[in-house]
């Protein structure tokens, strides 16, 4: 994909809600923090550069993480390994909350499933709610429920579901979590 295509066709759909007036569709856009060919200065330059383009959009949020191992597929410095032996499973909320679309159509079951192994559907031949609602997500939910897990591939070597967590809340994303739902 072209970065900065992709960055205008972005901008171009928050001009057009904001023309509108719109707040629908809620518009989350979650970007990968990663600086591993940059300058510590230019990485910054180029991250405020970033959030500038969004400015006075109708961008409900902006979430910038830090990067994992995206369903075991990648090996990243600084991003700890899956250890099952000493890490508690910790069930993935995916299933239940999120779907991933692709630029085709096509609907997936997670992000962190960028290769597209977990196919659920076609937006081009099906509804967001039939694919929501389809026997290949309630099987797979099924699966997670009953701490099967480590039987769905890529799900078994993504990193998230070993990751370690204080309530229940990944601690990399504690922060996130508190400033999101504490607010007055």
């Amino acid at each position: 994909a072209n970065y900065e295509k992709s960055l205008d066709n972005i901008v171009t759909f928050l001009k057009i809600k904001k023309e509108l007036k719109s707040k629908k569709p809620f518009t989350i856009i979650q970007v990968m923090e990663f600086d591993e060919e940059l300058s510590s200065q230019n990485f910054e330059k180029q991250k405020k550069k970033f959030i500038k383009n969004l400015e006075n959009l109708l961008l409900d949020k902006l979430v910038i993480r830090k990067p994992h191992n995206w369903g075991g597929l990648l090996e990243i410095d600084g991003v700890e390994k899956v250890n099952t032996r000493n890490s508690k499973l910790i069930p993935c909320t995916f299933p239940w909350y999120s779907l991933t679309i692709f630029y085709d159509g096509k609907v997936y079951l997670c992000p962190q499933d960028f290769e597209g192994k977990i196919p659920l559907g076609d937006l081009n031949k099906n509804s967001i709610k039939e694919i929501f609602n389809n026997q290949i997500i309630k099987d797979i939910r099924k699966k997670f429920k009953s701490g099967k897990i480590i039987e769905v591939t890529p799900c078994k070597d993504c990193d998230r579901i070993w990751r370690k967590t204080f309530i229940g809340i990944p601690r990399e994303y504690l922060g996130i979590f508190l400033k999101d739902n504490l607010r007055k």
